[in-house]
């Protein structure tokens, strides 16, 4: 083990993440000097991933009185942790992420024992997770998903749900006085004039927040921690629902527009 046994969990997480993650560092060129595996963090969403999981492990842990790196990832610790995760119903891509994440630790820690304990056990714990389910899109209160979100988060979430948007399109919408204008998947130009003014409007006021954003933080972060705080809204207001991302708001998007089109065309039938 690097550290002395009796070392903090706390600690040891500050110092992983102080060493492992390497956002300038290009993962081809390392990859290439470490046999086609890279031994760093490279993107700030693999890095939260990480600490989503760590932090978790660090909760479930004290909770039992365990707070130094060693008890923490002993093999009975373990064990306790992910037999609770499976009894969360957590899916079985969640788990995978949980037995990577520390696995990883573990590996920067130099600690075999809880390496070789997650290697052996790797496929028995996530296949006990939650498995995918066919994915419809959408989501069945997605106002509620955005009512849980910090800006500028929920605004670039107003954006898909209420015109329509890609994530990738955000940035390069621009209003107009009757619509929007953007460049799409493809490089395709779209021009919306369609939508009833209260979308459009939304969009338009939520539009100038992320703008502000993006004047003090990079698009590509920006982005990254979109996914990831759409992630936690979406888990603390749903259980049991399937988790199809951010896209899952233009799914939304285009079902209340053809309801939409429909009652406006079934009123302009029926009118004399």
């Amino acid at each position: 083990m690097r550290f002395h046994p009796s070392m903090p969990f706390t600690k040891g997480i500050e110092l992983f993440v102080k060493e492992v993650f390497k956002p300038g560092l290009s993962r081809r060129e390392v990859q290439k000097k470490h046999s086609g595996k890279s031994p760093y963090i490279h993107s700030y969403s693999y890095l939260n991933m990480h600490k989503r999981v760590l932090g978790r492990l660090k909760d479930f842990s004290r909770e039992r009185g365990i707070t130094t790196v060693k008890d923490t990832i002993s093999k009975g610790n373990l064990r306790a942790y992910f037999q609770s995760l499976v009894r969360d119903r957590l899916s079985q891509s969640t788990l995978k992420n949980h037995l990577t994440a520390i696995k990883n630790f573990a590996c920067w820690l130099e600690y075999k024992p809880a390496v070789d304990w997650i290697a052996k056990n790797y496929q028995k714990v996530w296949i006990q997770g939650r498995p995918p389910q066919p994915v419809t899109g959408g989501y069945s209160n997605p106002e509620r998903i955005i009512s849980k979100m910090r800006e500028p988060f929920r605004s670039m979430a107003v954006l898909q749900y209420k015109v329509g948007l890609r994530v990738g399109e955000i940035k390069k919408v621009e209003f107009t006085k009757d619509g929007y204008v953007v460049k799409g998947k493809g490089g395709r130009v779209r021009k919306i004039t369609t939508l009833p003014k209260e979308r459009i409007e939304a969009g338009r006021k939520a539009w100038e927040t992320v703008k502000e954003a993006m004047k003090q933080v990079d698009w590509k972060l920006l982005r990254e921690s979109y996914a990831e705080e759409f992630k936690r809204a979406f888990e603390t207001v749903n259980k049991g629902e399937t988790y199809v991302g951010p896209h899952g708001l233009r799914a939304n998007f285009a079902r209340e527009r053809v309801e939409e089109i429909k009652k406006k065309s079934g009123g302009q039938g029926t009118s004399s």
